[in-house]
């Protein structure tokens, strides 16, 4: 770099420049021994993270130059509501989505009226709705393929490294960002969800040293994104409970909704799932301590026990899962949540309070939900065994009017309905990034898809719906173990059926060592946890989730012996 321009560029060399050769007065800035010598051993002139941020959005810079116009538009719309400059150069160097913006919009016509698809939707309304018209563009879809990023706290370059060093669990915000496709956080919400939420004096709940500020944020949370789906207990019983106004609160509840709640909440503080897990170790000490102690039964332990229940699933505890199960199922029997006989005389409720009454009421329907809200995955394993394969003979249903009243008719608009509620709720949710609940469909309809793989000349679109459910995963293994444990389950069966290849599933096991760092505790995955839907009906113990990533391991193990061998 000099005063004068020069036909013939710099060559960069201190004193041997082409402008110094000419008398001019050289310019370049550069560090002298001097100075590199005197700087202390591991300092760093330049923030690496700060070099990588820029180097990323010199990248979108040149990327954006070069794409069509309209493509330009939405980078720089993407660019305008917060997302990682790194993420939307991935987007725009045409990362096939897999799934044509035409083949979206077919898909969004109704049926015909002669199918049976129709016949559903006249039929149940309710579990095969119409949908609205949903038109994102071409670069949205290719963007919802790439799992979301969590913010880190600024002033750490990772999570903590012992849970000594985060104690007592502070709640440390950041500064403000919008919502994006993808980022998630971090969560500073304008207005508290109850004012109630303000007086509540955790310390008295629990022993675990969490600090009021960050268990009014981990509740908030949960009561805005949990709550609606699963409410265990009635909001007002639960938050004056908490103030001590009436009985609907106990330690154990408090214990274990917590440990399921910041799982959640570990997308905007990742060093949430010390938290978490800390709640939820105590939460089973309080469970043992009561069983042997022979405590009589309540709303509040029931309650306790499906939180529990659930987190010991998300967080892959083994065998473990399936007594909090038991011990769930018969404590509501023995209060007459469920299983109750026809001998039973109503009047006797009427001697408890009116409160009582109505968390009995509303436990006992949310447990019953629990076991059928998920109906199209009901339908899907109803079906699967009837499903015609290998040129076997169409099997009619007498009950529907339709020419296709086949089981396939029915599993493949029960299959469509999953991919809309998929796509839909990953697209306009934020929510899909730190609630749990939703994963079942993620599940089943990952297995759809990896069947439709087989298929010869089948629609290409398997390849986005198992791409989508895949990214999915990855997002949510910020805050749940057990994602990690279903993913690779999930690229093992698309490695044996040719649906991937070994450098992509690399690749995604690659993103999900990044996105998993701050989780402490050694990745599991529950016992008897069946994620190869297809399988189970021939061979359950093989797909177990625990065999499918064992499978995936050996994979992996035997393509880098090749390679090496090679």
């Amino acid at each position: 770099m000099a005063t004068q321009m020069d036909a013939r560029d710099c060559d960069g060399h201190l004193e041997r420049s082409q402008c110094l050769r000419r008398g001019l007065k050289c310019e370049y800035r550069v560090v002298t021994d001097t100075i590199l010598k005197a700087i202390p051993v591991g300092f760093q002139l330049v923030d690496k993270q700060q070099s990588l941020s820029n180097a990323d959005a010199a990248d979108l810079l040149e990327i954006l130059k070069r794409v069509p116009e309209d493509e330009a538009l939405e980078g720089l719309r993407l660019l305008r509501t917060g997302n990682d400059p790194a993420l939307i150069s991935s987007a725009l160097r045409g990362y096939d989505a897999g799934l044509s913006l035409a083949a979206l919009n077919r898909a969004s016509l109704p049926p015909i009226q002669s199918s049976l698809e129709f016949e559903l939707m006249m039929r149940h309304p309710v579990a095969y709705p119409t949908w609205q018209p949903f038109q994102p563009s071409k670069l949205d879809l290719d963007f919802l393929l790439l799992p979301r990023e969590v913010v880190w706290n600024e002033s750490q370059s990772g999570p903590t490294e012992t849970a000594d060093s985060f104690s007592p669990y502070a709640h440390r915000p950041r500064g403000d960002s919008s919502n994006s496709t993808g980022r998630v956080g971090p969560r500073n919400p304008s207005t508290v969800y109850d004012n109630r939420l303000l007086s509540v004096d955790i310390s008295q709940w629990t022993d675990v040293p969490i600090t009021n500020e960050l268990s009014l944020a981990v509740l908030q949370l949960y009561l805005e994104t949990d709550h609606p789906m699963m409410p265990l207990i009635d909001v007002d019983l639960l938050l004056d409970g908490l103030l001590g106004k009436n009985e609907f609160c106990s330690r154990i509840l408090v214990s274990g909704l917590f440990a399921w709640a910041c799982q959640g909440y570990a997308a905007f503080e990742p060093e949430a799932t010390v938290v978490g897990y800390s709640f939820y170790e105590e939460a089973k000490g309080l469970w043992r301590r009561s069983k042997e102690a022979r405590v009589e039964d309540n709303i509040c332990t029931v309650a306790a026990m499906h939180y529990l229940l659930m987190t010991s699933v998300s967080l892959g505890a083994g065998a473990q899962y399936v007594e909090f199960l038991d011990d769930l199922l018969d404590m509501s029997k023995r209060l007459e949540l469920f299983n109750v006989g026809p001998s039973h005389d109503s009047r006797l409720d009427l001697e408890n309070s009116a409160n009582y009454r109505k968390a009995k009421s509303q436990i006992a329907w949310v447990l019953f939900a629990c076991l059928t809200i998920y109906h199209h995955l009901a339908i899907i394993d109803l079906f699967r065994s009837l499903l015609q394969h290998n040129g076997t003979p169409w099997q009619r249903l007498s009950t529907f009017e339709s020419e296709d009243s086949t089981p396939d008719a029915v599993y493949a608009a029960s299959v469509k309905q999953l991919q809309r509620t998929v796509l839909f709720y990953r697209y306009n949710h934020p929510e899909s990034a730190y609630s749990f609940f939703w994963h079942s469909a993620l599940l089943y309809l990952a297995n759809a898809m990896l069947t439709e793989a087989k298929v010869p000349g089948h629609a290409p679109d398997w390849q986005f719906y198992l791409r989508l459910c895949i990214a999915c995963y990855q997002t949510l293994y910020t805050g749940f173990r057990l994602a990690k444990g279903i993913t690779l389950s999930l690229l093992s069966m698309a490695l044996e059926k040719d649906a991937m290849d070994i450098p992509q599933t690399r690749t995604i096991r690659r993103d999900l060592e990044l996105l998993g760092k701050h989780h402490l505790i050694p990745d599991q995955v529950p016992v008897y946890w069946v994620v190869d839907l297809d399988l189970a009906l021939t061979d359950p113990f093989a797909a177990h989730a625990e065999n499918l990533v064992q499978r995936f391991q050996k994979l992996h193990l035997r393509e880098t012996s090749e390679t090496n061998e090679s």
